[in-house]
């Protein structure tokens, strides 16, 4: 049986975009949200 890793970053600023992208390449699922 395979986890699923999941993740959530809150926010569009220069941590969060580096977070996502290192995110993005570890785990199978990365949502981010952010306000406009």
């Amino acid at each position: 049986m395979k986890n699923n890793v999941k993740f959530a970053v809150l926010g569009g600023g220069s941590w969060a975009t580096a977070i996502v992208k290192m995110m993005t390449e570890n785990a199978d699922i990365v949502n981010w949200y952010m306000r406009n």
